[in-house]
């Protein structure tokens, strides 16, 4: 009999494994997490507007925390949100001192302060074409460019027109797209690598199957899925016909909820190209290099870079590591001898 048709547990561990498995890595090089963001004075308005309203932290703050979006902000650019601060107070009717303990606490322990020199500013061409819309725009324009494509989050979108920016909305759309990616990835994964029993030994998986097939024959199920095929001969036939039933009904959820993850996320991914600004015509050696250190959730070495990256990007390692040393005050931190991450922690007072 047990030639006749496939083993149960074979054809659990084909819904745990192999072409799922490779489904998920499929997926998820084709999309690079955590998503990368960079923070404007206006979006800090808007975020601490809801902030004050809600009490909680925005999204970026949430996704940030969780390590789905790494966030960056130009030192220029905190510099004009502290500046802003009591006009920002007056609007919202509270205290500055509340506005500052929100960012001091809540924010800045998730934002990277990156510092860029005026010759770097220049490098992409579209924050030129911000310096002429609005000069304050300038400093985030640059580093958004350099990081792109990437988050920007600004409620100033017609300042950042020329970096594809079109609506008050576009960068907090982009955050919530990059959750919902996230969370897909997360499902499937958990659908392709944990154990049949083990994703359906919640109350919602007993509660439907038990629904269809009994408690008893659920039970049973379970048992031959942890302790294999001698459990499964030791039933009549009309228990091994009801567990093949639920072996069919636990397959077909699983597959259901996969195809349903996936739509999800890729729709998710479709809506995260739309509202991120878009990559340059040609990125620069430097741009690679701080694009490396922005996705890094440690600090790397020259050597570890330059192994990192295409061999044709910079000359040398010893290039490389010059230009580390040479803006170790401004563009990275030496987090540890000879390794750098890009920007620093920062407090306001």
């Amino acid at each position: 009999e047990m030639l006749k048709r496939p083993n149960l547990l074979e054809i659990i561990g084909r819904l745990n494994s192999s072409e799922h498995v490779e489904d998920v890595r499929r997926i998820s090089e084709l999309q690079r997490l955590p998503q990368l963001a960079v923070l404007d004075t206006s979006y800090v308005r808007t975020g601490l507007d809801g902030q004050v309203r809600n009490g909680r932290s925005p999204a970026m703050i949430w996704a940030a925390q969780k390590g789905t979006i790494n966030l960056f902000m130009e030192r220029e650019t905190l510099k004009e949100t502290v500046r802003k601060l009591p006009e920002f107070a007056h609007g919202l009717k509270v205290s500055e001192s509340d506005l500052r303990k929100h960012l001091n606490l809540d924010w800045l322990p998730h934002i990277q302060v990156v510092t860029l020199p005026d010759n770097l500013r220049k490098l992409d061409k579209r924050a030129t074409e911000v310096r002429k819309l609005d000069p304050d725009d300038y400093p985030c324009a640059a580093l958004a460019a350099l990081l792109s494509p990437c988050i920007l989050l600004t409620g100033n979108h017609n300042h950042f027109i020329p970096l594809g920016v079109t609506t008050s909305t576009q960068g907090r759309d982009a955050v919530l797209s990059t959750i919902r990616i996230k969370e897909g990835k997360d499902a499937i994964e958990a659908l392709a690598v944990v154990p049949t029993a083990s994703i359906l030994a919640t109350g919602a998986g007993i509660k439907l199957v038990i629904e269809k097939v009994g408690s008893l024959a659920w039970a049973v199920f379970v048992a031959v899925a942890a302790g294999g095929t001698y459990i499964y001969k030791q039933q009549s036939q009309q228990r091994k016909d009801t567990i093949w039933k639920v072996a069919h009904e636990v397959g077909g959820m699983l597959l259901n909820e996969f195809t349903e993850e996936t739509a999800k996320m890729n729709q998710a991914r479709s809506q995260l190209g739309s509202y991120a600004v878009p990559p340059p015509e040609c990125r620069s050696a430097i741009a690679i290099v701080l694009r490396e250190l922005a996705f890094s959730s440690y600090s790397m070495s020259a050597e570890q870079l330059y192994n990192t990256l295409d061999s044709s990007v910079w000359p040398s390692v010893t290039k490389l590591r010059q230009f580390l040393h040479a803006h170790k005050d401004d563009i990275f931190l030496e987090a540890r001898q000879g390794s750098f991450v890009l920007g620093r922690r920062c407090t306001i007072r």
